[in-house]
């Protein structure tokens, strides 16, 4: 009987929620500012996806043809396949989006996320929804784990060439120049797994839900520049002389 009442009259435009316990104007005037992404939300996890694969490939060419890698991964060949992640990334929303596009809205219009959601927005649809909501689930299981698959395949292909090497150095440093790709890969993916099973807990509240999102997107980018940073000597060095001269680390007498 509920559903009846919004039958008279057609929903043109929705109205983003975001945190519901965040509803004053200052906080909503903050969160507008830092949120206001539509299409961004769905692309760029796309192409970081394919952005990793790209690395995995290059540390793959690299360590098992290093002989072949100056004539295979030349500058533009780079180039041509960082445009093909973009457009990829930017392309793969667009079937979700046309399919969610093909329900009619006449009910409520209130999203509850951050982000232009489709999801949040397909669930507002009338009528069934349950087939396009498995459809769409599916689109994002193949973004997320076809990348992952070709991944592991490299990595695979990786290891069996390091454990042929015969110096123990030589290992080491084929090691040591994939540790922080392999640590970036499990920050994404273990992030973005973990944010896909905790919208499916009974009982997870929708603040901690669109946290959820906002940690998936803002998370893994945060610790990629950390990540690699790091990896350079003079910068770890220069780190430990600087926490040292703020005495958090106590200087050896």
């Amino acid at each position: 009987m509920a559903d009846a009442n919004y039958t008279g009259s057609m929903v043109s435009e929705f109205i983003i929620v975001g945190f519901p316990g965040l509803q004053d104007r200052e906080s909503k005037a903050i969160l507008f500012a830092v949120f206001l992404t539509t299409y961004f939300y769905m692309a760029l996890p796309s192409i970081e996806r394919f952005n990793l694969l790209l690395m995995a490939y290059d540390r793959y060419v690299a360590i098992c043809h290093p002989l072949h890698y100056p004539a295979k991964m030349t500058v533009k060949f780079t180039l041509q396949l960082l445009v093909v992640c973009w457009l990829g990334g930017f392309l793969s929303p667009i079937l979700d989006f046309s399919v969610t596009l093909t329900k009619q809205f006449c009910g409520p219009n209130r999203v509850l996320q951050c982000f232009c959601d489709y999801a949040g927005v397909l669930r507002l649809a009338c009528g069934d929804v349950l087939s396009i909501s498995y459809f769409s689930l599916f689109v994002v299981l193949s973004l997320l784990l076809i990348p992952l698959f070709f991944i592991v395949l490299s990595y695979v292909k990786i290891i069996q060439s390091v454990l042929c090497i015969s110096s123990s150095a030589g290992r080491a440093k084929a090691f040591s120049t994939c540790s922080s790709h392999l640590l970036v890969i499990s920050v994404f993916f273990l992030t973005s797994a973990g944010v896909y099973i905790s919208y499916r807990i009974p009982g997870t509240s929708v603040d901690m839900r669109v946290m959820g999102s906002v940690i998936q997107n803002v998370f893994p980018a945060l610790m990629n520049p950390i990540i690699y940073c790091l990896r350079t000597k003079e910068i770890r060095d220069n780190l430990v002389k600087s926490l040292k001269r703020i005495q958090i680390f106590p200087v050896s007498k």
